[in-house]
């Protein structure tokens, strides 16, 4: 008997095993919601197309094929998508909701195997991986020279484009302060008459805030900028 109930559980797990593989990877003609498990084990095979719906730019999974910054326009990409409308595609945005719009498109265009994952690229750090900074450097160097007084940076507004290495020369000429700019790892502290330099990749896409980390007075929490990347 005891054989026999382990032989049914056997029967039992190999079952659900297969309903799973067939519902989730099998159904063509649909978009296949996927957690980071399914994702991770879809985008090892080489035979899977791997889109990264999100904009603007703020990192990739490892493996992607395509950064789509015209996430809303997919047929702009036809050109560069498979040719084969079979070819299993996996595709993800930051949260969910543009790579779910893109998928829709790409089922417009004939595209039968599309799975998408479930929650994106938050789901997948807060599972315990990575992102991956693919960026192709332009080469330009943009330097910039900033004052740090009471209680302001001068200029306040930084602006370059993606891919640019950048040079930040901040002098501390009223008082002791910092810079603080985490979206860059940057986080630095400047004595009264001291300058340091600053130098990094704009690997990031966006408007970022940066402002003085160290306390410094009542205007302290005026003190502040901008750092856009094009």
């Amino acid at each position: 008997m005891k054989k026999q109930n382990n032989l049914f559980f056997l029967i039992g797990g190999l079952l659900v095993v297969i309903l799973i593989f067939f519902f989730v990877f099998l159904n063509p003609n649909k978009i296949n919601s996927v957690s980071s498990d399914q994702f991770e084990q879809l985008i090892s095979s080489e035979e899977v197309y791997v889109i990264n719906a999100h904009t603007p730019y703020i990192g990739e999974i490892e493996g992607t094929d395509l950064n789509a910054y015209n996430w809303e326009n997919m047929d702009s990409y036809l050109d560069q998508l498979p040719e084969d409308k079979s070819t299993p595609i996996a595709i993800y945005c930051r949260s969910g909701r543009m790579s779910t719009i893109s998928a829709h498109q790409l089922l417009e265009l004939g595209y039968t195997n599309i799975y998408d994952l479930d929650g994106g690229m938050n789901t997948w750090q807060s599972s315990g991986r990575n992102l991956v900074q693919n960026v192709e450097e332009t080469g330009e160097i943009k330097e910039f020279d900033i004052v740090a007084n009471n209680w302001d940076f001068s200029p306040n507004k930084i602006e370059v484009n993606l891919g640019d290495q950048v040079i930040l020369n901040i002098e501390s000429v009223e008082g002791a302060h910092g810079i603080a700019l985490y979206d860059f790892e940057i986080n630095e502290f400047i004595n009264q008459g001291d300058q340091i330099t600053i130098e990094f990749i704009a690997n990031k896409q966006g408007t970022f805030s940066f402002y003085c980390n160290v306390p410094c007075g009542h205007g302290h929490s005026s003190m502040n900028g901008l750092f856009i990347v094009n």
